[in-house]
């Protein structure tokens, strides 16, 4: 690897023998000023660097051996070749600083751990810090960063910032929650009836309960108590938890009007094209004028690839916007019926049912479907037994 940049900055030729045999023996001898002398169909290859190749032309005429020289390669040859056009050999040399001086600045921020919290919140967080795509990097305090982002944010448990090359990585633990909505693990709760019911089964976690199967309850009624008397007449107070199912009677209502919309596309398609270079942007070209009242906005975004793995700082971005119209198309009673049925059956999909009855009011421009049902679900409902604050 040491061999092959020293080329690439020192310049070399491929040098073909044709006796190859007498070339290998020679080289084996350490006559010859050559490395990586291999044999092949025409003879041999090997190569030379720039500063020795009149030496080794000297010793080619000692041995009588005949070569062929390639033109130079590495930079020194990229220079020749390109000595006449400066603009072209100017911009790969300012390339190459701007790829150097780059390397300071922060190309791309990766977040990985995170599974309710989006990207967007750790970004504000990080954006707060100073440390944003396009941000110069040298000297992030990693270990800074992360302990006040643990400060500002209740809703993280770890932090862990690293800077691998280019690259922010941001590592996050999200901070388990105390409790659900009625309750939490150690908080002292009981479990009541979230509606009315008839009891079918009585499944209990923790907690005491004595409903038995067939036992009507009400909405608010105490199905499991979190509340333990001791033998020493001393109260535990536990967390009551378990699962409650019920035979409940529930209606529902849907009201469709007697037609729907459908969108309809001109065909009239605006385009607006925009460059991304860090956290700067430059519209390239625009021909949207003035966007239309009913439009479907489609954004592309495309990242930047060096040699296809590598990605860099900049994106290319192409919104279109579609126009449509909205067509009123009629329906008659038994579609809108037809629709509403399933969107209530869709919405039932996961619940046992019993016994299901509908009920159709149809309106001048609207059809209603009621439907009573009859369902076993779980009416658990955990409460906590204090207000904490």
């Amino acid at each position: 690897m040491i061999l092959y940049f020293l080329m690439l900055a020192v310049g070399y030729y491929q040098v073909t023998l044709r006796e190859g045999l007498k070339a290998s023996n020679r080289y084996l001898k350490g006559r010859l000023h050559l490395f990586s002398l291999n044999r092949c169909e025409t003879g041999a290859v090997g190569y030379c660097f720039l500063f020795s190749k009149r030496r080794l032309v000297r010793e080619l005429e000692r041995e009588g051996l005949t070569a062929v020289f390639s033109e130079l390669q590495g930079f020194p040859g990229f220079c020749y070749r390109y000595r006449r056009r400066v603009g072209a050999l100017l911009g790969v040399l300012f390339g190459i600083f701007l790829t150097y001086l780059s390397g300071e600045y922060i190309w791309q921020i990766e977040i990985v751990g995170n599974v309710t919290l989006a990207d967007e919140e750790v970004l504000a967080l990080l954006r707060e810090e100073g440390v944003y795509e396009g941000a110069y990097g040298k000297g992030i305090d990693a270990l800074a960063i992360a302990n006040r982002m643990l400060k500002k944010s209740d809703a993280l448990a770890f932090v862990g910032v690293n800077r691998v090359g280019n690259c922010i990585e941001v590592i996050v633990l999200e901070e388990l929650p105390r409790g659900n909505e009625t309750g939490g693990e150690d908080v002292p709760s009981n479990v009541v009836a979230s509606k009315n019911g008839v009891i079918v089964s009585v499944e209990v976690e923790s907690g005491v309960s004595s409903l038995k199967a067939g036992q009507t309850v009400s909405q608010g009624d105490l199905l499991i108590s979190g509340v333990n008397l001791l033998r020493n007449e001393k109260y535990l107070y536990q967390a009551a938890k378990g699962h409650i199912y019920a035979e409940t009677l529930n209606e529902i209502s849907l009201t469709k009007p007697l037609y729907r919309y459908e969108k309809q596309y001109t065909g009239r398609i605006l385009e607006e094209k925009t460059i991304i270079f860090f956290n700067k942007s430059k519209k390239v070209s625009k021909e949207c004028g003035n966007l239309p009242m009913t439009c479907d906005r489609i954004e592309e975004r495309e990242r930047v690839m060096l040699f296809g793995t590598v990605p860099l700082p900049l994106w290319y971005v192409t919104v279109s916007y579609r126009e449509f119209s909205l067509l009123e198309i009629p329906l008659t009673e038994e579609e809108t019926i037809r629709l509403c049925r399933e969107e209530i059956l869709s919405a039932l999909s996961e619940k046992p049912l019993i016994s299901y009855r509908e009920e159709i009011v149809t309106q001048e421009e609207s059809v209603t479907l009621s439907v009573t049902y009859r369902c076993i679900e779980d009416i658990a409902e955990e409460r906590p037994l204090f207000d904490l604050p």
